[in-house]
């Protein structure tokens, strides 16, 4: 995808800078202050980080550098990570050890009972990167001080990341918070894994409403029940966060709220009931956990004194609304440090 699209026909920069107005009004509009950029390719590290596209920000934005390009970034002494500038920062290296568990390509320690996207069996998936690969690029970026994000979404190839952090001798005391986003099919055992290393699991709760279904056509109930395991993450004492993957599925906060509290599939199955999370454990996936994910707890996540004055304002309070109406729950004002940014019905700009 990332091949194809350098090769097609590039925006100007006006068209990009009206890009970045729109992103930022459909971020307000579902309540959110800060986003972040999944796998930012050269061009847009030098566009988002350009005077231009700096003076329209207004929401917070996290890049997230993609590996490929990890060499030529760390020929470049000027580029500073973790510092913001204005409202825009370099967070960490993001790699991708495999593919989507519902498109058959994630990797796995079993098979998928439907095998491979082609139908061959067995199949149990195939990582993007060799082990070796991965930590092979991964110790450079520790070794610079700069975060690691690692896709992972089968459980071998969480495997793959909890080994090549043990290579690297990260422990939870080191304060160097590797991220594994999605981490979604996750086994019990490695979450004291987790715990050791200090890993941040970004987990995607959307999935029990949009693939649980399909995945209990490849995995056994207890595997499927287990994805996205916001519960059992709490109690092992990690920070989970929880994200919608846009654009892979809506930015819609509320969604994301009620699927992490619910677990429901469209056919009316619960996955996993143990794993399903209270009204405030759901906002805290949404705010105080991404907020220690991005190391940024001491600024925002939270209404306190000396932080950040992003907030949002709702029609209803999510922790006395019953669970079947979460998803329901509109915005109605979006407040960036103080100015309101986005409000109903006005939108953009506030009043």
């Amino acid at each position: 995808m990332f091949l194809l699209l350098a090769k097609l026909p590039q925006p100007t920069a006006e068209q990009k800078l009206a890009a970045l107005d729109a992103a930022q009004d459909a971020y307000f509009a579902e309540g959110y202050t800060h986003a972040q950029d999944g796998a930012t390719q050269p061009p847009d590290i030098a566009f988002l980080t350009s005077p231009a596209a700096r003076a329209r920000l207004k929401i917070d934005l996290a890049l997230l550098p993609f590996s490929p390009g990890l060499d030529a970034l760390l020929a470049r002494p000027d580029l500073k990570f973790g510092v913001w500038q204005d409202h825009v920062k370099l967070q960490g290296i993001k790699f991708v050890l495999d593919g989507s568990v519902q498109a058959r390509t994630g990797y796995f320690t079993r098979d998928y009972a439907r095998g491979s996207p082609e139908g061959a069996h067995p199949w149990h998936g195939q990582p993007v990167l060799s082990p070796q690969e991965f930590c092979t690029q991964a110790a450079k970026v520790h070794a610079r001080g700069w975060q690691i994000f690692a896709h992972a979404n089968g459980d071998a190839a969480i495997d793959m990341a909890i080994g090549c952090f043990d290579t690297l001798g990260i422990k939870a005391a080191d304060d160097r918070r590797p991220i594994v986003i999605h981490s979604q099919f996750q086994r019990r055992d490695q979450l004291p894994a987790y715990a050791r290393i200090g890993v941040g699991p970004a987990y995607f709760s959307n999935h029990a409403w949009y693939w649980a279904d399909v995945h209990r056509t490849n995995f056994p109930a207890d595997i499927v029940d287990f994805i996205s395991p916001l519960a059992s993450a709490r109690a092992a004492g990690l920070r989970p966060s929880n994200h919608s993957d846009y654009s892979v599925t809506p930015l819609d906060t509320r969604f994301m709220l009620w699927t992490s509290m619910a677990r429901l599939s469209p056919t009316g199955v619960v996955s996993g009931p143990g794993e399903r999370i209270g009204a405030y454990a759901a906002l805290q996936a949404l705010t105080t956990g991404p907020a220690w994910q991005a190391f940024e707890e001491g600024r925002k996540g939270r209404i306190k004194p000396g932080l950040l004055a992003d907030l949002v304002i709702l029609d209803k309070n999510p922790l006395t609304t019953p669970v079947d109406q979460i998803k329901d729950i509109k915005v109605l004002e979006t407040i960036k440090e103080g100015r309101s940014v986005w409000k109903y019905p006005a939108g953009p700009g506030g009043r």
